[in-house]
């Protein structure tokens, strides 16, 4: 007879939280792999066009603001959709909210790949891709939000800020190999004319399109179900009730205006970091160089304080120094 794929154990020394077999073993590393490889699909569909938005304004004939916008949809979305899909998270599960995402953002990309492909005008294109990365951009949420609810589930507490930091990783390691993954699949000339440049789009929506599919694919053959155990239990009951009272704790609210304040720089310098090297006379392959040293930062935090902070259990001084260490940095 088949077994099932999640077993409890009763507590016994050594597991006060009577956790799922998958807890403690292999299988919940397996998992956040998974997790981590749609996060990194996630954000090459968020930032496509950001490192080559000189040669998509050419591709399509828009100005620099619309293009840009193809971007900032991303966190705009995630700002409307967050707490909504949250709740969807904890009535659901992990894999159901990630499952939704991508059957979002995998029609989406390929999408999009079609659309380049279909002779469109540049101004007919720039609207039907930018429906689409609202697409791409309600699936992304549906992932982004399990950042944190995924450890719950699959790790016990000792080992959740370093779950969470490996997670993150998957995210900012795509956001670091967009930039040169754009331009090198692109193979924008110098100054290329409008063909040249939709043919330079049509490839990188293309391969995007194809990483996301297999990413899916994968995640789904891996990803079985949810834990069933006490600890995958640990969350507060979902709902607008829940929502307005974490809101009325001061410290909640003083860690979102940190993470609001903290995401925000970091998203404006990704969007903008072509353009803002472009300014000052520098090339997009050095501001690709730039962005991904930026990114490249953030994945080494995220592989190592997350550990610190759980060998030490201490939570608050790695949420607080991130925001205060840039304070006193001189603005150019």
């Amino acid at each position: 007879m088949e077994t099932s794929p999640v077993r409890n154990i009763a507590p016994g020394p050594g597991r006060p939280d009577g956790i799922a077999q998958e807890l403690i073993s292999g299988y919940r590393w397996v998992v956040l792999a998974a997790f981590g490889l749609v996060l990194f699909s996630q954000a090459l569909l968020w930032l496509t066009f950001a490192p080559i938005e000189t040669d998509v304004q050419v591709a399509l004939g828009v100005g620099h603001f619309p293009v840009r916008l193809l971007a900032l949809v991303d966190p705009l979305v995630f700002i409307a959709l967050a707490a909504f899909i949250g709740m969807l998270a904890d009535r659901r599960g992990f894999r159901f909210t990630v499952t939704l995402g991508l059957g979002l953002m995998v029609p989406a990309a390929v999408g999009r790949a079609v659309a380049a492909n279909l002779g469109l005008s540049g101004h007919t294109l720039y609207w039907v891709l930018l429906v689409l990365q609202l697409v791409v951009s309600a699936g992304a949420c549906c992932c982004v939000v399990c950042v944190f609810q995924m450890p719950v589930k699959w790790f016990p507490q000792s080992q959740r800020a370093t779950a969470t930091g490996l997670a993150g990783m998957g995210l900012l390691l795509g956001n670091a190999l967009v930039f040169p993954l754009a331009a090198f699949i692109g193979g924008f000339p110098a100054a290329p004319t409008p063909d040249q440049a939709m043919a330079g789009l049509s490839r990188v929506l293309v391969v995007f399109a194809v990483v996301v599919s297999v990413i899916a694919v994968a995640f789904l053959a891996l990803i079985r179900k949810d834990p069933e155990s006490p600890l995958a239990q640990e969350h507060l009951a979902p709902g607008l009730a829940t929502v307005r009272r974490l809101l009325a704790l001061p410290d909640f609210r003083a860690m979102c205006l940190i993470f609001f304040w903290g995401m925000g720089t970091y998203i404006t310098l990704m969007i903008t970091m072509e353009k803002l090297m472009g300014f000052h006379g520098f090339s997009a392959r050095f501001a690709a160089l730039v962005a991904g040293a930026l990114t490249l930062g953030g994945i080494f935090g995220s592989m190592s304080l997350p550990a610190v902070s759980d060998r030490l259990g201490r939570r608050r001084p790695f949420i607080l120094l991130p925001a205060a260490l840039p304070s006193p940095l001189p603005s150019s």
